[in-house]
């Protein structure tokens, strides 16, 4: 039997457990949030398909859709891959207890960092700022380390580079672990320190990494607006966030894929949050006797 008393509600005229209510609240408020993001992604969508893609050179004032090759002097190093790139999101998490019976990964660490670069397609170039931007990129990093690694590793095959060792992603976290020593008496050298052979951390890393890549190409679904500080005559377009609400995707995908994966994650954000409001409403009405 529950110790928690019911409350009544004089409006409705029944007794209800508290604990009902909020488990209700949230669940209705995860269901509104995820329906309403799949309007906005609905949104994003008809945009993406109903604005023809143009040529650079050809771009006029407000909302287009462009496709061409990232480039441009002054890019960064992404910090996990040292990737040549305009931006880049490196996060680190660990497995840690939640609670008294599970466990999950925990953020640690996440460094983010963006640059205005071109976007070039042949008939010219268009400066765009980053800033604001929804980036559908995919990672071209995964990897653990540590004791009871799950998960296989994950290196994007086109960046030609061997994966990261261990060394290199705890130097990163700022630990500077000592090698194990061989037990007295062995001919063997310290454990490699791809092999776990730290001593002092016993935790389980896990490393992402996301990043604009240099000399890529990329469709871009975002505002052109006149150049603040433009270098010459040719350099008098930017591409930026719009006013408040407006679109601004940034995809490694070609229109084809993007249109497909908008309407997808609109239709199950859409659906599932559907289900929750339903779900929600229908625990109210059984949890009143009147369902």
């Amino acid at each position: 039997m529950s110790m928690v008393p019911a409350l009544f509600v004089p409006a409705l005229g029944f007794y209800i457990d508290p604990r009902a209510i909020v488990t209700l609240v949230i669940l209705f408020a995860v269901g509104l949030a995820l329906f309403l993001a799949g309007f906005f992604k609905y949104r994003k969508f008809r945009l993406l398909e109903d604005t023809p893609l143009e040529p650079v050179r050809g771009l006029a004032m407000g909302l287009v859709h462009v496709r061409g090759k990232a480039t441009g002097p002054g890019f960064l190093t992404s910090p996990l891959t040292h990737t040549p790139c305009y931006w880049y999101e490196a996060v680190v998490e660990r497995w840690e207890a939640m609670g008294t019976s599970s466990h999950g990964w925990n953020p640690l660490r996440k460094d983010e960092q963006a640059r205005h670069f071109y976007l070039e397609d042949g008939s010219g170039r268009v400066l765009v700022n980053p800033a604001g931007a929804e980036l559908d990129l995919p990672q071209n990093l995964l990897m653990e380390i540590g004791p009871e690694v799950t998960e296989k590793p994950y290196l994007d095959p086109s960046l030609g580079i061997p994966l990261p060792t261990a060394a290199e992603l705890h130097t990163y976290l700022g630990h500077h672990p000592r090698p194990a020593s061989p037990a007295p008496g062995s001919t063997a050298g310290p454990p490699s320190p791809a092999a776990g052979g730290f001593t002092g951390d016993t935790w389980r890393y896990r490393f992402t990494e996301a990043c604009l890549i240099a000399e890529r190409q990329y469709n871009i679904l975002g505002t052109c607006i006149e150049n603040p500080k433009p270098k010459d005559e040719r350099d008098r377009n930017l591409l930026a966030e719009g006013e408040s609400g407006a679109t601004f995707l940034i995809t490694s995908k070609n229109e084809q894929m993007a249109e497909k994966w908008l309407r997808r994650t609109a239709f199950l954000a859409v659906v599932i949050g559907a289900a929750l409001i339903i779900v929600a409403v229908a625990l109210a009405l059984s949890e009143a006797g009147l369902f």
